[in-house]
């Protein structure tokens, strides 16, 4: 598995764009509001001196995250639920690597009162980080979720010991599992996770967005470029929706509750199926091209 932070994708990606000519990146810019017209989007944004500017283009790619300002001025409904536990993540400095308890750079422990999601991230340099991410129930308030004492227990619990861990970041969030009823309206369109998002236990969410927009990228050029009709943005929603229906949404429901499953006999039975996994070179393969989303990509593209 590759453990590549949003972040860091978006500084590998900004040199092309400068270099390119015809893209420009603005930071700390709102979208407040959108007109629409047959042939045309106009966007009203503002900067973060509170200077406002109106944009025109043939079409706007809502990207904009889970709470997407695109999706919600376009009016696309985003059907699905929330969970009823949050999550909270927690990231450490301290090596766990170290402890000689076998830790390898991707975790995930199995448990019916507290499962964990642990893995091992670069950061922005040496020693690295190492972050996780736990359930939070209904019973336990913010303020008990983000104590340091809550803090501490939780990476305590992982592995104890002598004094307290250091704490470079934490944050508590609800978690998701929603898609949007249509990924292009008109000339609005939404990718990544302004279209869908996803509980993260299995690093589906940012890995389905980029799948989005190289299946968009293709269909967007030949509608400009004169190689298709606009009615091939419809392709782009049918294929893209059904792979976060079919797959990621229900990968990743899936993983969540194999992790926190209470019945003794099922919880033996799913450790039976990855042993058989791990001993049987056809399962394998079956099982990654799930996981890595190839089986998804397959699927969806051969929706016409």
């Amino acid at each position: 598995m590759v453990q590549w932070e949003q972040y860091k994708l978006v500084h590998a990606a900004l040199p092309y764009i400068k270099a390119s000519g015809i893209g420009e990146v603005r930071f700390s810019t709102k979208l407040i509001d959108l007109a629409r017209t047959d042939d045309f989007i106009e966007a009203m944004i503002t900067d973060a001196g509170g200077e406002t500017e109106k944009l025109y283009g043939k079409y706007l790619i809502g990207t904009d995250g889970g709470s997407s300002t695109v999706r919600r001025l376009a009016e696309i409904a985003f059907e699905g639920f929330t969970w009823s536990e949050r999550f909270i993540k927690i990231g450490t400095s301290f090596d766990f690597g170290t402890t000689g308890r076998g830790y390898c750079t991707r975790n995930f422990f199995s448990d019916p009162d507290e499962w964990i999601n642990l893995f091992k991230v670069k950061g922005r340099g040496p020693p690295g980080i190492w972050r996780g991410v736990f359930p939070v129930p209904e019973t336990e308030t913010d303020e008990e979720a983000l104590s340091m004492a809550g803090i501490q227990r939780r990476l305590q619990g992982i592995h104890e010991k002598a004094g307290d861990y250091d704490i470079p970041y934490y944050a508590l969030y609800a978690v998701h599992q929603r898609v949007a009823d249509t990924f292009n309206k008109g000339r609005v369109l939404l990718a990544g996770d302004s279209a869908h998002v996803n509980n993260p236990i299995g690093g589906m969410g940012m890995n389905g967005g980029i799948h989005d927009a190289v299946n968009l990228a293709e269909k967007l050029a030949d509608v400009w470029f004169g190689r298709a009709e606009a009615s091939v943005l419809d392709r782009y929603t049918r294929q893209r929706r059904k792979a976060q229906v079919d797959y990621v949404q229900a990968q990743t429901i899936q993983n969540k509750k194999l992790l926190e499953e209470r019945d003794p006999a099922i919880r033996r039975r799913h450790l039976d199926e990855l042993r058989r996994t791990s001993e049987d070179k056809t399962l394998q393969k079956k099982f990654l091209y799930r996981s890595s989303l190839i089986d998804s990509l397959n699927s969806a593209n051969a929706v016409e």
